[in-house]
């Protein structure tokens, strides 16, 4: 584990690198729209809980917040969870991966840059019926880790209804492991930076990273949701326990793969935001998928929120805010 000073971001270079994946990650989330399309119809009308359970009382958000250092210090993440596995963590290396967690074989794809030892780390989630390997490339993950400089994983979802466990609690149980076991044994391996932890999901993927926002806000540093958030039954809403960063970005009223994202997306930001936290909503009105151009401004959001209380560079930032689509509605100072 370790906290770093937080350099400048060459946006110029940033920009080039990503425009051409943020094309090609349209496409991609178009065949991911099919699948969660043709076999999610059950998921908005679940009645789910919120996914807590088990896996809520482990080594979860119950590590309970900041870890105070005392005196005047800033508060710093907590220690990551226990690897759940028992024993040494597997080594994680570029490309496909195994690991042990909550008595299952998991896979994960891991990406790269070129200097891994205290990078950030961004969680990739895919869409229901989508595979690690497909969304990696639609998201050019390879490419996310180098203009990034972050490991990026790109964990393969097992649940056939949900894709992920946002929608009951036996569900959560397996993937919130999975990603508390994921952090644990990056860290232990990469020495990562723990002041930049980030999710990043598509679909049933955002909407698991809308539950990680919720029940995880102690390890995140903030959260991108694209055609996700939370609802009064599936993916049921919960105050996070700290306050994080998030951008929810949705397609319209046609939104809409099973679960109306429009709804889900309105709801959550509005909890949100009654609750304290700094929320960015863009409602591109394209449809389920992720619009041109999007990732360079959602990397943007995530790139300027290290962990910390909650609040936003971009707050009353009008030109740093000109990088973000009209259609983006930010807080008011």
């Amino acid at each position: 584990m370790r906290t770093t000073q937080h350099a400048s971001t060459n946006w110029l270079v940033f920009s080039l690198a990503l425009g051409l994946l943020a094309c090609t990650a349209e496409t991609g989330g178009d065949a991911t729209v099919t699948s969660d399309a043709a076999t999610s119809g059950a998921a908005d009308g679940s009645g789910a809980s919120d996914g807590a359970g088990a896996a809520d009382a482990g080594a979860a958000d119950s590590a309970g917040g900041a870890t105070d250092t005392g005196g005047s210090s800033a508060p710093t993440p907590p220690p990551v969870p226990n690897y759940s596995g028992g024993g040494a963590c597997p080594k994680l290396s570029a490309g496909n991966n195994k690991i042990w967690s909550w008595g299952e074989t998991r896979k994960v794809d891991v990406y790269l840059p070129a200097t891994p030892k205290g990078a950030p780390l961004l969680f990739l989630w895919h869409g229901l019926g989508d595979t690690k390997e497909n969304f990696g490339k639609g998201m050019n993950a390879q490419g996310i880790a180098s203009a990034l400089g972050a490991v990026v994983l790109v964990p393969q979802g097992g649940l056939k209804l949900t894709g992920w466990g946002w929608g009951t609690n036996d569900d959560a149980t397996l993937d919130v492991a999975l990603f508390d076991d994921l952090l644990s044994c990056v860290d232990q391996q990469y020495d990562i930076d723990n002041e930049r932890v980030w999710s990043m999901g598509f679909s049933a993927g955002a909407l698991w990273t809308s539950w990680l926002a919720m029940h995880r806000s102690t390890y995140l540093s903030a959260a991108v949701a694209w055609s996700g958030g939370a609802g009064d039954s599936a993916n049921k809403y919960k105050k996070p326990k700290r306050k994080i960063p998030v951008l929810l970005a949705w397609g319209g009223p046609q939104d809409v793969a099973g679960v109306k994202f429009e709804e889900m997306t309105k709801h959550m930001g509005a909890s949100l935001k009654s609750d304290g936290h700094y929320v960015v909503m863009c409602n591109h009105n394209l449809g389920h998928t992720i619009p041109q151009n999007g990732l360079v401004w959602a990397f943007d959001f995530l790139k300027r929120h290290p962990w910390d209380v909650g609040t936003s560079p971009l707050l009353g930032d009008a030109e740093a805010q000109k990088l973000y689509p009209s259609y983006c509605e930010f807080p008011a100072k």
